[in-house]
Formats: structure tokens, sequence, C-alpha cells
């Protein structure tokens, strides 16, 4: 066993998928940017956000949880049944969990003050956005880390493709949880770390993989898990991202930053090949 850990080509898919979590940490920073402060960017942001995570759940990770049932043999409702099971969710825990439903609409003029949240409500409700989704963006970065270990283990010919574009796919990933957080929070650090322990995700589910799946981690098994995770992703946008967008006050900039969050991840994922 020590041998496997000492061994370079061990090393190498660990400092791979590493690299699949930095990307999730510099798409972070780069919410930070100069002129980030007023109502109109905060509503666009939100609203690119929301594209992002629509574009990823219904073009990319449900198709090809779709396909891979197919390819295996295994019925393609499973894949729908898992993706309705994620909202299903979702949507048990408003229910369960007083006052995380973010449906209350504020009037712009006392919902920001200096580009920040001036109601401490609202603020609570952003971060709790950012939150949920850094959490879910982690499960989904989870099965990422599995697969580019384990494609690095089989063939580097096969990884570093792999790893170029799960990163060119992270980075606005780690953009659109990192808006709410920064405005709930009121602090970029807090915003990165959290952002960064989601990229991290990847890592542990290398190491996990390593160290306990492998023997019964099956196809099947991600493709069912994935579906599951672009429910909750599609059930967080409508139910909470975009309701918080509308809060601030700027509906046309909402709309304007949700298409570009859909023509964004269009573009990242025709290039890289990854959309389907």
């Amino acid at each position: 066993m020590t041998a496997v850990f000492l061994d370079s080509t061990v090393v190498t898919a660990l400092s791979l998928t590493l690299l699949t979590a930095i990307a999730t940490g510099i798409g972070s920073l780069l919410a930070f940017l100069p002129g980030t402060g007023g109502r109109r960017f905060v509503s666009a942001a939100l609203g690119l956000s929301s594209g992002v995570m629509v574009y990823v759940s219904l073009v990319d990770i449900l198709p090809e949880s779709i396909e891979k049932c197919a390819h295996l043999h295994t019925p393609a409702i499973w894949a729908i049944a898992a993706f309705f099971l994620g909202m299903a969710l979702m949507a048990l825990l408003d229910i369960a969990l007083p006052g995380h439903s973010m449906h209350a609409h504020y009037d712009s003029g006392r919902a920001m003050t200096g580009g920040k949240p001036a109601d401490p409500g609202l603020r609570d409700r952003l971060r709790r956005t950012g939150i949920v989704l850094a959490a879910t963006i982690a499960v989904h970065n989870f099965p990422e880390g599995m697969a580019t270990f384990v494609s690095a283990l089989e063939s580097l010919e096969v990884a570093v493709p792999l790893t170029v574009a799960i990163c060119i796919h992270n980075i606005p990933m780690g953009m659109a949880m990192s808006t709410p957080l920064y405005y709930g929070t009121c602090s970029r650090r807090k915003a990165f770390l959290w952002s960064m322990c989601s990229g991290m995700a990847a890592v542990a589910g290398a190491v996990f993989a390593l160290l306990f799946l492998l023997p019964w981690w099956t196809p099947q098994v991600e493709a069912l898990c994935m579906a599951a995770v672009a429910g909750v992703m599609l059930y967080i946008v409508f139910d909470e991202l975009l309701p918080e967008a509308e809060a601030y006050g700027r509906h046309g900039f909402v709309m304007g930053g949700l298409v570009a969050g859909l023509a964004v991840m269009s573009l990242c994922l025709t290039l890289i090949g990854h959309g389907h």
C-alpha cells in the first residue's frame, strides 16, 4: 500500500486533480475585479450565475448522464428520475428549514448601500444561497475529481485534455458561487475560501476513490448521482439565484446576465468539446 502512495503516477493524478480545484479559485477571484460594486453589476452577476447553472444542468450534466445510462444499457428514465429527485430533495429542504425559502422581494433603494445589501435579511439569504450553491458544486466536483484521478492512472493522454476541459468549466462555476457569497458575507476572503473549499471537493473525490471507492464505484452510480446534482443546481437557480437577482431591482440587467451566462458556458463547452 505504501508503494501505491509513493508511485509517481498517483502523485501526477492527484496534481492534475488539484489543478481543477485551483481553477475554481481563479474563477472566484475574477468576480472581485474592479467595477463590481453597484446594483447593476450585482443584478447582472447573479443573472450570469443563473445562466451558467442552467446551461450546465440542462445542456451538459443531464444529457451526459442520460447518454451514459444508454451506453451502459441502463434505462434513461433512471437518470430523469434522479434529476427530479434532486429537485425534490431541495424542495424538502425548503420546507424543513424555516426561513430557507427566498421569495421575498425588496425595494432596490433600501436593498443596497454602496453596492452591498443594506437589509440584513437579504444578506443572510445571499450568504445562504452562496453556501448551498458551493455545497452543490462541491458534490458536482467530487465525481469529477474521481474521473480525473482514474483517467490519469490509466493514461495521461486522456487525463491532460480532460483536466484542461474541467479547468475551463470550473472558472465560470467559481464566479457563479463567489458572487452571492461575497455580497452575502461582504468579505472577499470568505467568498474565496468557500469557493476554494468547493473546488477542493475534487481532490477529496480523488483521495476517496484511491482509498475506498474504486472496488464498487460504477459508471451507472456516477451517472445517476450527476443527474441528481443537475436537478439540485436547477432548483437553486429558480428558487434562490434569480429571486435574489430580482431583489436588486434591475430586471434588464438580470436578463442580460442570464443570457450572457448561457452564452459563456455554451462557448466554453463548445470550445472544449464537452457539450453533447
